[in-house]
């Protein structure tokens, strides 16, 4: 609205202007003159309250005015890039996750409430927790029944300058949400690759992302297949996935215990944050980005197969 005021008031203006400056003699009236010309204010005057008035009826309306938006799964315009709304954005694209496999949709569920409850916790002021599973349970809801669109979502984060580090943070824990049941369906990949290609994010990176988790996939149904083949011969099979390469990245055995994993996590991810490196040269930086991107996705892999 505030917007609008504003184009029609310099649209009136420049037409007054026109209209007064051909029934001027040329050189005698300037264009300030000619707008606050007697007859010409109390037009200005009307433009002048619309404008704050308009501004003032935006900001007190905004909410239902992006809500509308919202509703038709798309990002609303003039909707500043906040925390708040960072996390809404991460659950609708969990929401277009959840809507293509529904096996242990209750885990699915858990998960996001705890990442987005975390956030909420992390960036707002102290409320009771159930007040913050209130807000998230709604928010997922609303995206599970207003879907949003990918394309908005992705041009809406790429305006307001969403970093690599945030791209690649986006795409793993959709990556992490999807193989909660086990798998990761190939209806789940696509999605990833979509929002992914939509954030501008090389297919290669976003192979990166899905890879370790397929590994483990693959590893899993290669094992259920021996088991069922040495299962007729009457063996027991023992089977263990490799994460040695896991291991590696944060610099351990693999007889490592959970409180040396979490250590080692702490300390390499400390030492190759992001932030830490912010005046070193562009490629110190790149490099120290993908070494701590491998540090955290080291870090939740041995995490899930420990809980697991």
């Amino acid at each position: 609205m505030f917007f609008v005021a504003l184009l029609l008031f310099f649209a009136i203006a420049s037409i007054i202007y026109r209209r007064k400056s051909r029934c001027a003699a040329p050189g005698t009236q300037s264009w300030i003159m000619i707008l606050y010309a007697p007859d010409n204010r109390p037009l200005l005057g009307a433009i002048f309250i619309l404008l704050p008035l308009a501004f003032i009826l935006f900001y007190i309306f905004r909410y239902q005015f992006w809500q509308k938006f919202l509703d038709k799964g798309r990002m609303p315009p003039f909707y500043p890039m906040r925390e708040d709304h960072l996390i809404q954005v991460y659950i609708s694209a969990a929401g277009l996750i959840m809507q293509q496999e529904t096996r242990e949709s209750h885990k699915k569920t858990n998960y996001v409430y705890k990442f987005a409850v975390n956030k909420l916790i992390a960036n707002k002021e102290s409320l009771s927790l159930n007040s913050y599973y209130i807000e998230v349970r709604e928010l997922l809801q609303h995206a599970v029944r207003h879907p949003m669109q990918i394309t908005s979502m992705c041009d809406w984060l790429l305006r307001h300058g969403f970093t690599r580090y945030r791209k690649v943070q986006l795409l793993t824990f959709l990556a992490r949400l999807a193989f909660i049941d086990g798998q990761i369906h190939s209806s789940e990949i696509q999605v990833i690759h979509t929002i992914g290609k939509g954030l501008l994010v090389r297919d290669a990176e976003i192979e990166a992302i899905i890879r370790p988790f397929r590994e483990i996939q693959e590893e899993r149904a290669r094992a259920a297949q021996e088991a069922h083949a040495r299962k007729k011969q009457n063996t027991v099979l023992h089977t263990r996935i490799r994460l040695d390469k896991y291991y590696a990245v944060l610099e351990l055995s693999e007889d490592a215990g959970m409180p040396d994993i979490k250590r080692a996590y702490r300390r390499l991810a400390m030492q190759y944050h992001p932030d830490r490196l912010v005046n070193a040269d562009e490629a110190t930086f790149e490099a120290a980005q993908d070494k701590f991107i491998a540090i955290q996705q080291a870090y939740e892999i041995l995490c899930e197969i420990r809980e697991r």
